[in-house]
């Protein structure tokens, strides 16, 4: 298999177009209102928590702060699948069944913003139920875009983004979301994506600089146009134990 043909077969599952196209028959599971696997507010209450033990700790020992709470933690590492470059594992303790075991970081796009050019041989563009999409790349244009967008939107000396995602040390150890590998073989997914919508107000200025996202159109409770801002959670649908990678299956998105 040629270079290009695997750089199709692994970009293909996230490239819009083809997804739209191939959706039917799949294993997609475009799952209706309230099939979850964690409510959303559940979901927003625990990031609530978390961030604000954070900042209480100062963004000291963050990845003890995930322990307490969560009772695991999850890093970065070369993954068990062969050519697939790294992938995501749990380091301490276990993932219970329904808990958020990692967050997709990246510039949120709704439906009319432009994509086009940041969508070129991407893998990481993750498209939502609705049409909303994350870039989660880390690196070139879609780089350079989060980081003038988390720079643009800030109140007073609070930035409402966390930028330390694009680095090796992230401050929220769980925005490793896209490095999370697609299932080698089937029925192996022990994650799934699930959206999260933050409303506006729901966390404090103070704890928005921990939110891996940052919506490329500008908004907030501050602007002409507050929205939500969408979230995409990967929560464990099963416990994962101490050691073992995290697996997802890109067709699977719960709204």
């Amino acid at each position: 298999m040629s270079w290009l043909q695997k750089s199709w077969k692994n970009y293909r599952r996230r490239l819009l177009p083809w997804i739209a196209f191939n959706v039917e028959g799949s294993s997609t599971r475009h799952a209706r209102h309230g099939d979850t696997l964690v409510a959303n507010q559940v979901a927003v209450n625990f990031l609530y928590r978390l961030f604000d033990d954070f900042h209480r700790r100062r963004n000291v020992e963050n990845d003890r702060s995930l322990r307490d709470l969560a009772g695991f933690s999850v890093a970065r590492s070369r993954s068990g699948i062969v050519g697939a470059g790294r992938g995501v594992f749990v380091t301490r303790g276990y993932v219970r069944e329904g808990a958020i075991a990692a967050l997709y970081p990246g510039t949120v796009y709704r439906g009319s913003d432009p994509l086009f050019f940041q969508s070129l041989r991407n893998s990481f563009v993750l498209r939502c139920i609705d049409g909303q999409c994350i870039d989660g790349r880390d690196s070139g244009l879609s780089r350079l875009i989060y980081r003038s967008c988390s720079n643009r939107d800030r109140v007073g000396h609070f930035r409402l983004s966390d930028l330390s995602w694009l680095t090796e040390r992230p401050v929220n150890p769980l925005a490793v979301g896209q490095y999370v590998n697609n299932e080698p073989r089937p029925r192996m997914a022990n994650v799934a994506y699930q959206e999260v919508d933050i409303a506006d107000g729901a966390l404090p200025v103070q704890l928005m600089q921990y939110v891996p996202n940052v919506p490329f159109s500008h908004s907030g409770e501050w602007s002409a146009d507050p929205r939500s801002l969408r979230v995409v959670a990967l929560v464990a649908t099963r416990d994962v134990e101490c050691g073992a990678e995290l697996f997802s299956n890109y067709f699977t998105l719960l709204h």
